[in-house]
């Protein structure tokens, strides 16, 4: 679903007029004093509603699949900064190693959130990603440059023949929509939690003025998150359990 469709099946949900709404007239309804002040709150629910998701870890998870020389030697580790590889990275849920064979990768160590060290011993220093190949490397510096591994053999750079990688399974974040976003911004969620949204929304711009049904909004809500946690979520194969929702 889009950010737009979210908006509208929310208005629509809290029945804020008989009008037949459309998502292409959402820029009108923020001009209009009906729908003005629900619209302007909204944003910032669905970005609560999303980051329940997040930190529940039942969104499905991604891989990203990453070559040896794009790390950086650390003695016999190979250190990854996986914010700077992955653009939606949240928390890292495993590793496999592909060389010969494939493998789960057990004995990783963690500095912080995002830095991961793996043991991985080579003949190679590698340095990691770079813009260009240095002029004064050491014998058998290696860098990533543009995708193209290279290491110096002593007189000059050398490609790569083959390299191992890594894939690393981790668990995504969506970055936080503003009043200014695009209402045509796809929510990269499963559909049955992005029709979740309109009730957590309700709930929250409802709770002052009308307690019990925003009460009865969250716990739809929350039954929804219960129901595909419990029934629905199968992140290791990535597989989403499908609900009809009705508004």
């Amino acid at each position: 679903m889009t950010l737009g469709e979210i908006k509208l099946e929310s208005l629509r949900l809290m029945n804020t007029n008989d009008e037949a709404l459309s998502v292409v007239n959402l820029a009108i309804y923020q001009e209009d004093d009906r729908y003005k002040d629900y619209l302007d709150r909204m944003v910032g629910s669905i970005n609560r509603a999303i980051s329940r998701f997040i930190t529940m870890k039942i969104l499905p998870t991604k891989t990203k699949q990453v070559v040896i020389s794009q790390g950086k030697t650390v003695k016999d580790f190979l250190k990854y900064e996986l914010k700077n590889l992955i653009s939606d990275y949240g928390s890292l849920e495993s590793i496999i190693h592909i060389s010969d064979y494939v493998i789960p990768v057990t004995n990783f160590q963690r500095l912080g959130d995002a830095e991961i060290l793996i043991p991985y011993y080579s003949e190679y220093n590698y340095k990691g990603v770079a813009s260009e190949f240095p002029s004064n490397p050491k014998e058998f510096d290696c860098y990533n440059v543009s995708g193209v591994a290279k290491y110096f053999n002593g007189t000059e750079w050398e490609e790569l023949d083959s390299e191992d990688s890594f894939t690393f399974v981790y668990n995504p974040v969506i970055s936080a929509f503003t009043v200014n976003s695009d209402n045509n911004s796809e929510i990269d969620i499963p559909e049955v939690l992005a029709r979740a949204i309109p009730y957590f929304v309700k709930g929250e711009l409802y709770e002052q003025d009308e307690p019990n049904i925003a009460a009865t909004s969250r716990n739809i809500f929350e039954n929804i998150i219960t129901e595909y946690v419990s029934y629905g979520s199968d992140k290791k194969t990535h597989q989403s359990y499908v609900k009809n929702v009705m508004f």
